[in-house]
């Protein structure tokens, strides 16, 4: 059966231990990001990333953001060339999503061919991340195309989809992560952060 645990301060610590030992088995976790609750699981589970597919009514073709710990694990995971470096240590921690082609260590259930990734600033994603010592899928908590998830009532919509619910209360309402491909170096998608922001940094 499902679970739904409040996150508080005191029980932090514990929680993530479980919800690594609940992502190292393949399951699938809902939990609070920067932006909004997100639906997650470690990449290489390879049938757990197209269950939160079929979750979201999301086509196979469309990928998944992944969110990683550090620029170290990003190169890893991703074909790093200057100008996705060069952003990641201005914006990470933060809410800029770069786009760059991916090596085979993710599956390509996540994408055929790229990656979408950033470093969250979300204090429990980050401790989570250095924890599970993995990439973790980060896509927001909706039916594809529909409003994300902020609070404890439309987790309620949710609720029995994931293995493990971290219940952090009323998130703020945020604007998603900016996309920006660094191997055509454009904006694909403006949100929190500004495009001529990013633009301007790389002249």
């Amino acid at each position: 059966m499902p679970l739904r645990i409040k996150l508080t301060k005191k029980n932090e610590k514990e929680l993530i231990d479980l919800t690594s030992a609940v992502l190292h088995s393949g399951g699938i976790i809902i939990y609070p990001t920067d932006s909004s609750y997100g639906l997650g699981c470690i990449p290489k589970f390879k049938e757990s990333v197209k269950k939160i597919k079929r979750i979201k009514k999301r086509t196979k073709k469309k990928s998944m953001l992944v969110l990683i710990d550090s620029i170290n694990s990003m190169k890893k995971y991703a074909e790093i060339n200057s100008t996705a470096l060069k952003l990641s240590r201005k914006f990470h921690p933060g809410q800029l999503t770069i786009i760059a082609d991916k090596k085979n260590s993710i599956p390509r259930e996540v994408n055929e061919k790229e990656i979408a990734f950033r470093i969250p600033k979300n204090n429990f994603c980050l401790k989570l991340l250095k924890k599970i010592k993995e990439p973790l899928i980060s896509t927001s908590l909706n039916l594809s195309g529909k409003k994300s998830a902020y609070n404890s009532i439309d987790l309620k919509k949710f609720e029995g989809k994931a293995d493990l619910v971290i219940d952090a209360g009323n998130l703020r309402k945020a604007k998603p992560s900016t996309l920006f491909d660094s191997r055509s170096n454009k904006i694909i998608r403006e949100g929190a952060i500004q495009g001529n922001k990013i633009l301007n940094f790389l002249k």
